[in-house]
């Protein structure tokens, strides 16, 4: 029954963004998540992604992005570190997205299509995911991602982009349909990243981002959301050294945070002045 669970939800994964669109399968894939976590862990608020800082740079310094205002050393996630978070999650019983992706570009990794293979091996019920600016993908990548194991990559369309990179784009989606799939950035959906982006947005009067995602860095520090990559250890909330998941997240300091940021409460200098994320 597991099995069949298992390719239910990855072929729902895999296609829904196809029949809807990306934009309506995320916020129908949140719902969905957050029903799971519900009935899984008795906690509808508890994180939906996990978001696995496996190296800190980009090879992008977008104005849009933090990248272009406080841009990240190249730093790895060690193997010791790696191992530690799969087990960590193994403790979870997780099995919903791990996202490889935080203000970096994942496939500078040099071992990527390794750590997507130890992530199915660890936690065979998960489902990996990767965001590229596609700058870096090939062919050959690709088609060993999917061997590997991932089941989502999404291509962010970050201007200039060649007409060599659309023709390469188009051909990786064309050849799995299922599972490689681009977006354009849209300036409407640009974000004022932890008050640092000159984004002239609106601020949304609240903040889900703490909420939706677990933060893992390249150092196993648990970040507040994705805006802590830029801004050190300023934001650090625990470490998988530390102990398991769930107590650290359920920690009253973090939790009372998540809570009042979802009520549009912006305590913490980082938070003030970002547009937040539904």
């Amino acid at each position: 029954m597991a099995g069949i669970a298992d390719n239910l939800k990855q072929t729902v994964n895999r296609w829904l963004p196809k029949i809807i669109g990306y934009r309506n399968a995320i916020n129908v894939g949140r719902t969905y998540l957050s029903m799971m976590n519900w009935i899984k862990y008795n906690d509808p608020h508890l994180f939906q992604f996990v978001h696995l800082e496996i190296n800190s740079h980009c090879n992008r310094q977008c104005w849009y992005c933090l990248q272009s205002r406080k841009p990240t050393d190249e730093h790895y996630m060690a193997q010791n570190v790696f191992d530690l978070a799969m087990e960590r999650l193994q403790e979870l019983d997780w099995s919903a997205p791990i996202v490889f992706h935080l203000l970096n570009e994942p496939l500078l990794h040099p071992q990527i299509i390794e750590i997507v293979a130890a992530t199915r091996k660890a936690l065979p019920h998960s489902l990996p995911h990767v965001t590229t600016n596609g700058d870096l993908l090939t062919v050959d990548i690709a088609d060993k991602l999917v061997e590997a194991g991932l089941v989502r990559c999404l291509i962010t369309q970050h201007p200039p982009t060649t007409e060599q990179w659309q023709t390469k784009i188009d051909n990786i989606c064309s050849r799995h349909p299922n599972i490689f799939q681009y977006m354009a950035i849209q300036r409407e959906e640009m974000l004022n990243i932890g008050g640092q982006v000159p984004v002239d947005n609106p601020k949304l009067p609240y903040c889900n981002a703490p909420k939706r995602s677990l933060i893992i860095r390249h150092t196993g520090q648990f970040g507040l959301c994705c805006c802590t990559a830029s801004f050190e250890d300023q934001y650090i909330f625990g470490n998988i050294a530390d102990g398991p998941i769930l107590e650290q997240w359920n920690a009253p300091r973090w939790k009372e945070l998540r809570k009042s940021l979802r009520h549009g409460e912006r305590s913490l200098p980082i938070c003030r002045d970002c547009t937040g994320i539904r």
